[in-house]
């Protein structure tokens, strides 16, 4: 098992909880990686269990724990993400983005992150892979930041290799 997966929303947690330290701590240790939902959710929750401040605040106290953050750091939250997240040693995924996020801010985010920290992602079974796919081909992304953000920087995170 190379990781896990928390939904703080589903799961009715706070992701700086102190509280749950210990886990981040042995999950570190572990070097495990560990994939957050993060910023809004569609469904009926207060989304704010995972903001882009709680993140790098997790970050700050677990600087070697491996974070994905779901949604390019925060769904819906992305002017929070630029100026809390870009820059970090966080992954983002680019899950249930593609119908919501404004392509100029898009590139912003991506271009300040660096490509080789973003994973391709759909949610699915909500978002189509094939539709995702097409997406992020109808930008303007030269093929090898394209090859990180398919592929390569997941073999990365994975299994330390392209």
């Amino acid at each position: 098992m190379k990781g896990v997966k928390f939904h703080p929303e589903y799961q009715d947690f706070y992701i700086d909880n102190k509280q749950l330290f210990p886990i981040y701590e042995q999950l570190s240790a572990a070097g495990m990686i560990v994939v957050f939902h993060a910023g809004n959710d569609p469904g009926p929750f207060t989304c704010d269990h995972a903001l882009p401040s709680a993140l790098k605040n997790l970050h700050q106290n677990f600087p070697k724990l491996k974070i994905v953050a779901a949604h390019l750091g925060g769904w819906k939250l992305w002017d929070e993400v630029e100026q809390t997240l870009c820059g970090l040693p966080i992954y983002f995924d680019i899950s249930a983005i593609s119908t919501y996020i404004q392509k100029e801010q898009f590139f912003r985010i991506i271009s300040k992150q660096g490509t080789e920290k973003i994973l391709f992602g759909t949610d699915s079974p909500w978002f189509n892979q094939g539709e995702v796919i097409s997406w992020l081909d109808s930008l303007k992304i030269n093929t090898s930041a394209k090859e990180l953000i398919f592929y390569k920087n997941a073999n990365q995170l994975l299994f330390g290799a392209w």
